[in-house]
């Protein structure tokens, strides 16, 4: 049973535990701009060719319905994902700096097994799959998009992207969640095998240099796509907690919070039936 941890703020501790609720959001909402780098690409249309060359370059070279495949995958992925970030370090000071919310973080813990059971018995559709797993820090910051489609060539599932991460972050130690509704991919082979039909259907008698090849693929895979809603997709996905108690473990405070902060957070855990182990002693002085 794998202890995780999750640094939060305050507020977002307090909404928690009032509101019973665990916040999932799409991963491309994170603060690294790395973080699903070619799938913000496909946010515009002059950057979703630059995707498709990627496609046929690296990942399924000259491949037109691998090309298809991927790319409404990845399309998939960038609305119908939603994560959440955990760290199987128990702290750090790396952690505490960075997530430091003005010295008011609060430290939750958890188990891998909680969140299973959490997400098995919750609100979630029933067409939705729930993947936990350790990132791995094997992108190349210096060529993030040749480094992604390189982890794309080999991924089997639409969420497999979102457990690379680029080499700086591996102080993290991190375990993601993430949660994905496959009924609402409308990602099937026979779109894709339809897609590349009328492709070659279309454009076998017309020569083709690679800007226009890319373009006529565009063309074929906009029909194909699933007609998102940008405006009414959801940002986030809002997972009911029925036993508070149980899913959180224990509450651990800033090592440098107010003393009115740490008081309240025990106050708030006593009440829930939730451990409070006080105040983080990372920084405390030597006596």
């Amino acid at each position: 049973m794998e202890r995780l941890y999750r640094i939060i703020s305050f507020p977002t501790f307090i909404n928690m535990i009032e509101n019973k609720v665990e916040r999932y959001v799409n991963p491309t909402s994170w603060e690294d701009t790395y973080e699903g780098y070619m799938l913000r690409m496909m946010e515009k249309s002059e950057n979703r060719k630059k995707v498709i060359e990627v496609l046929f370059d690296i990942v399924s070279p000259n491949k037109i319905e691998d090309v298809i495949t991927n790319y409404l995958k990845l399309w998939a992925a960038r609305w119908l994902c939603y994560g959440q970030c955990w760290s199987k370090t128990d702290e750090s000071d790396a952690m505490w700096r960075i997530y430091c919310y003005d010295k008011m973080a609060v430290r939750i813990e958890t188990t891998e097994d909680e969140i299973y059971s959490l997400l098995n018995h919750s609100n979630l559709p029933k067409t939705c799959v729930t993947e936990i797993r350790d990132v791995e820090y094997d992108l190349d910051s210096e060529n993030i998009l040749k480094s992604q489609a390189q982890v794309l060539k080999e991924c089997q599932k639409t969420v497999d992207p979102f457990f690379h991460k680029r080499q700086a972050f591996e102080h993290e130690n991190e375990k993601r969640v993430i949660i994905f509704d496959k009924e609402k991919s409308a990602i099937t082979g026979f779109t894709a095998k339809g897609a590349a039909f009328n492709f070659h259907k279309n454009n076998q008698e017309i020569p083709l240099d690679k800007g226009l090849l890319f373009s006529k693929i565009e063309d074929e895979i906009i029909k194909m796509q699933y007609p998102y809603d940008e405006e009414n997709l959801k940002r986030e996905m809002l997972i009911n907690i029925p036993d508070i108690s149980r899913y959180i473990k224990s509450v651990m405070v800033h090592p440098q919070a107010d003393d009115w902060i740490v008081n309240l957070v025990e106050k708030i855990c006593n009440r829930v039936g939730i451990k409070c182990v006080g105040k983080s002693h990372m920084y405390d002085k030597l006596v």
